[in-house]
């Protein structure tokens, strides 16, 4: 039998002021999170607060998965060739964070990652490029789910592996592997065009995702208060047996500047509450 599908949130110490996770995840909590999404990147100005900020949070009963470095300078552009020693020696640390985590409580966690991203190179080069990444990440990591991440629609001249579903289920299905599956980023499918048909094999290979919605001016990242994110519709296919993916809250504080605590606490709370009515 599955589990039923987690609730999640992209915490990170910049959302805990006063140094007390527990205060400000409560509410959460009584919400329905049961999740917490940390992001591995020791280049984050707030790097040093977040491995105290994960052994905080682990004393509090909540599940935990991660997102492996995606803002320069960790870009894998390049890994099938000259840059797979550089690549290596930027994430080698961070995921051995998670795959840690993974020991410590004796189970499989996620991680998702993105694929390659370059202004320069050929689109089947960073094809390659994601492929032999994600391979060595596999290999090197037994205990550590990776979920390839749909991409934000690419600007112009950039070329992004995963812009579209296709071609993210292409590389989940030539690797082939029994831990390799699919982060499907609801904020950024809807920035894609047109709402797609959801194919079953796509949503068969949805092991987490992330839910956000999108303003005025077309920026992502924002708790569920515009609308604009079809998440009902999407996240209901997500309940089918045998599916059990994590659905995380992924939200950027810095868009909320101006915003009063209660008022963020609200949204985020009403979010959550969104996300548990649809998966039941």
């Amino acid at each position: 039998m599955s589990r039923p599908c987690r609730i999640g949130f992209n915490i990170n110490p910049r959302w805990v002021e006063n140094g007390k996770p527990g205060e400000f995840l409560h509410p959460l909590i009584q919400a329905g999170l049961t999740t917490l999404e940390y992001e591995l990147d020791a280049y984050l100005p707030e790097w040093s607060g977040v491995e105290p900020l994960i052994e905080a949070c682990s004393t509090l009963g909540l599940q935990m998965c991660f997102h492996a470095p995606y803002r320069l300078p960790n870009r894998i552009e390049g890994f099938s060739g000259e840059r797979r020693a550089e690549i290596i020696a930027l994430f080698r640390p961070m995921l051995a964070i998670a795959e840690g985590w993974a020991g410590r409580r004796g189970e499989t966690l996620t991680v998702v990652a993105h694929g390659a991203v370059s202004r320069s190179r050929r689109r089947e080069e960073l094809q390659e490029d994601t492929r032999q990444f994600l391979a060595w990440t596999l290999d090197e990591f037994p205990h550590l789910q990776i979920a390839l991440e749909n991409a934000h629609p690419p600007a112009p001249g950039e070329i992004k592996v995963g812009d579209t579903r296709a071609g993210v289920v292409e590389i989940v299905k030539q690797l082939d592997h029994p831990r390799l599956g699919i982060c499907w980023d609801l904020g950024h499918d809807y920035l894609s065009g047109p709402p797609e048909r959801l194919d079953p094999e796509w949503v068969s290979r949805v092991v987490h995702a992330h839910v956000h919605d999108v303003n005025e001016q077309g920026v992502d990242h924002f708790p569920l208060i515009y609308g604009r994110v079809p998440y009902a519709a999407w996240l209901a296919p997500l309940r089918a047996p045998g599916s059990s993916p994590t659905v995380v809250l992924e939200i950027k504080g810095g868009l909320l500047a101006g915003w009063s605590g209660a008022a963020i606490t609200q949204a985020l709370v009403d979010s959550i509450s969104a996300v548990r009515e649809v998966l039941g």
